[in-house]
């Protein structure tokens, strides 16, 4: 006959065992984003679809380790994913924000079918609304009035967010792009900066005389910081800048400058604004320049201020004169 303290010995080695079961070490993002790109293509599913929708599991987890939430499934809530489309509407379009929506849409329920979680967490979430309202561009007064919070001083940080404003200002590139830089993708004495992009193509822009000087004043006082021997271009307190602390300086010096809604992304229309306004550049160079592949794109970062450049364009006709 079997013991009492055998039988109570037997049953807290079953619950140990199913403990360790059930505490098994959750599975890294990255892991599961891969996973979740494999079966994206078993399915046959379309080199685009495969590119967003993995673009978006990805771009989450980033999200998620900057923030410092969650990034394992089992910890996941609804609120950390609310969280993270917020910050799209305020730095991208409602449209970009909407197709990361049903993308991530689609990795919860993988999870879900594969049983790495037992509910998604975007289980009663509703897709942001896509605004017809055109995205702000910033006037020339205001990207003045932004500069001039650091242009003037000379302390690592201030050098170091007037050259990242100015990058962002007079390239118009992405967010990841700028954030990425690394000091190889910079020439200074050739005026030249390589950016990688979507779909890791890369493309070679110039740098402006007055954008090379504050990168260059930057590159003088970048040796102060600690973490100056990585070769990320940006760096902060704790190490190279992600692209959260990159658009946290944008932020700050925003607010500093009396500015509201102003992204990241928002100096990319700006800059499309302007380049179009210019109407010195033709439009395949300028399609090059912002690493679009179709002019439809073009046309979409283009559309903020159309009308105003309409009305611009027409006081050029020399119809009143020759009447």
């Amino acid at each position: 006959m079997t013991s009492t303290r055998a039988k109570t010995h037997a049953k807290t080695n079953s619950k140990e065992a199913a403990a360790a079961w059930t505490d098994a070490a959750p599975i890294a993002w990255g892991a599961l984003a891969s996973s979740f790109e494999r079966h994206l293509r078993a399915t046959n599913k379309s080199p685009k679809t495969i590119s967003n929708y993995s673009e978006a599991v990805r771009q989450l987890g980033s999200y998620l380790a900057a923030k410092g939430m969650p990034q394992d499934l089992g910890n996941l809530r609804r609120g950390h994913v609310e969280s993270y489309i917020d910050d799209l509407l305020n730095q991208r379009s409602s449209a970009t924000a909407r197709n990361r929506f049903a993308s991530l849409q689609q990795f919860f329920h993988w999870a879900v079918d594969e049983g790495e979680v037992k509910n998604s967490p975007m289980a009663k979430m509703k897709p942001p609304k896509v605004s017809s309202k055109p995205p702000r561009v910033l006037s020339m007064d205001d990207l003045k009035k932004l500069v001039a919070t650091c242009e003037k001083g000379s302390s690592f940080e201030a050098r170091r967010d007037y050259a990242i404003l100015r990058t962002f200002i007079t390239t118009g590139c992405r967010r990841a792009e700028i954030s990425n830089l690394e000091l190889d993708d910079i020439d200074l004495d050739r005026a030249i900066m390589v950016v990688t992009g979507k779909g890791d193509r890369t493309r070679a822009l110039p740098l402006n005389p007055k954008t090379v000087r504050a990168i260059d004043r930057y590159l003088r006082k970048r040796p102060v910081n600690k973490y100056h021997a990585s070769n990320s271009l940006w760096l902060g307190r704790n190490g190279p800048m992600t692209h959260w602390g990159v658009e946290e300086i944008v932020n700050r010096r925003a607010k500093q400058a009396g500015l509201t809604g102003v992204s990241l992304h928002t100096f990319r229309h700006t800059w499309t604004d302007q380049a179009l306004r210019d109407r010195t550049i033709p439009e395949t160079d300028l399609m090059e320049l912002g690493g679009w592949k179709s002019r439809q794109m073009l046309e979409r970062y283009g559309a903020a201020a159309r009308q105003e450049r309409a009305v611009e364009a027409g006081r050029h006709l020399s119809i009143d004169e020759r009447l």
